[in-house]
């Protein structure tokens, strides 16, 4: 029994790591695009179809306040700064 519960207790280290692992590439690659967008000139709106964050940092070089648009859907951030 006791071997049993050591081989549990492996597995589930095991298992956390590869998931911290994944959780660590997904910050990274969340970093990469915060910085993208946070560099980017915008010389209008972003297509509809770019993602939230290229709205909310196009939203932030208009004058908005990051926090409070980074509340907004996608949706009400096209209706606000879309300009259409």
């Amino acid at each position: 029994m006791v071997n049993e519960i050591r081989e549990n207790v492996a597995a589930a280290r095991e298992a956390l790591a590869r998931a911290q692992g994944r959780l660590d590439d997904e910050a990274d690659r969340l970093d990469a695009l915060e910085s993208d967008v946070a560099v980017s000139e915008f010389d209008g709106p972003p297509a509809h179809s770019a993602l939230k964050a290229a709205w909310v940092g196009y939203a932030v070089s208009q004058g908005a306040d990051a926090d409070s648009v980074g509340d907004l859907t996608k949706d009400e951030l096209i209706e606000k700064y879309g300009g259409d």
